[in-house]
C-alpha cells in the first residue's frame, strides 16, 4: 500500500467500545541481505484492556506475562480478533524510530470508525497523539484503539512510517506497507 492516497486513523471512540485485549507487537528488522521483519518472542496478548497500565509497565520494563501470538506469518502484519489495543514498539537495538512530526501509521482506506485513537509515545514517556513527537524526540511505541473483529476475512492495508539513523545527522525514511488481517479468528 506504499503508494496512492492514504487516510489517518479516526479520532472519535465509538459508543460503547470496550476493549477486551491488549496485543503487543515487538517489531525487529534485520538489514542482512534486504529487509526483513519479524516480531521479536516478546510479542503476545495481554487479556485486559487497561492501556495505561500496559504502557507504563512497558515503559518500565516489567511487562504483565502474555500469552505468546501464536503465529509468525508475514510480518509486520496483524491480526486481529476482538475489540482491542495495537501495540507495535521497534526493536531499541536497530537504530531507527517512527518518523518525527507524522503519523506513525495510516490506512489505504478510510476506516477510521474501526481504527482510532492513535497515541505515540517517546523515549521519556510522552504522549503524542495522532502524529508522531518533534523531530528532537525518538517514538518507537505507538498504540491504537480497533473497534470490533471483522466477520468479512478483511485485509486493510496500512503503512508503517519509520526512519533509520545511519549515523552523522543521516536519515533514511521507509514506509512498510503491511496488512491487518481482521477477520475475526484465532491463528
Amino acid at each position: 500500500m506504499s503508494t496512492g492516497t492514504v487516510y489517518a486513523l479516526g479520532t472519535s471512540t465509538p459508543s460503547g467500545w470496550t476493549p477486551t485485549q491488549i496485543i503487543y507487537y515487538q517489531l525487529s528488522c534485520n538489514m542482512d541481505g534486504g529487509f526483513q521483519f519479524a516480531f521479536m518472542e516478546d510479542s503476545g496478548v495481554w487479556d485486559s484492556g487497561d492501556i495505561d497500565t500496559f504502557i507504563d509497565d512497558l515503559l518500565a520494563n516489567t511487562l504483565p506475562e502474555l500469552t505468546p501470538l501464536g503465529y509468525t506469518e508475514n510480518p509486520p502484519n496483524l491480526r486481529i480478533t476482538v475489540p482491542c489495543y495495537i501495540v507495535i514498539e521497534l526493536d531499541s537495538s536497530v537504530n531507527w524510530r517512527y518518523q518525527p512530526a507524522a503519523a506513525g501509521i495510516k490506512l489505504a482506506s478510510n476506516l477510521s470508525s474501526k481504527y482510532f485513537n492513535l497515541v505515540e509515545i517517546d523515549t521519556n514517556g510522552n504522549a503524542t497523539t495522532g502524529t508522531g513527537p518533534s523531530s528532537d524526540k525518538i517514538a518507537r511505541i505507538l498504540y491504537f484503539s480497533v473497534a470490533s473483529a471483522s466477520d468479512d476475512g478483511s485485509l486493510d492495508p496500512y503503512n508503517l512510517y519509520v526512519e533509520f539513523d545511519m549515523g552523522f545527522g543521516n536519515t533514511v525514511p521507509m514506509t512498510i506497507d503491511p496488512d491487518i488481517k481482521n477477520d475475526g479468528t484465532p491463528p
